[in-house]
C-alpha cells in the first residue's frame, strides 16, 4: 500500500513550508498552473474546500512566523 502524508500549507511536498509553496499558491489563485491532488489539499490550510488569498495569507503569516496552520 502507497499512503500520502499532508503537511498543510506544504504545497510542493518537500516537507517545510517555505516561499516555494506560497508561489504555487499563487499561481494557483491566478490559474497560470493549478493544484491538483495532494498539493491541492495542502494548498487549503483553512480546510474550506477552496484555495484562494486566505490561504495564500494564512502561509505568508506561518513562513514570516506570526501564524500556525493547524494539520488536524
Amino acid at each position: 500500500k502507497i499512503y500520502t502524508v499532508i503537511l498543510y500549507g506544504d504545497v510542493n511536498g518537500d516537507g517545510k513550508i517555505n516561499a516555494l509553496d506560497l508561489l504555487k499558491i499563487q499561481k494557483h489563485i491566478l490559474k497560470t498552473s493549478p493544484l491538483t491532488g495532494a498539493a491541492a489539499i495542502a494548498a487549503d490550510v483553512n480546510k474550506d474546500g477552496i484555495i484562494n488569498p486566505l490561504d495564500l495569507l494564512r502561509v505568508q503569516k506561518t513562513i514570516l512566523g506570526d501564524a500556525y496552520i493547524s494539520q488536524q
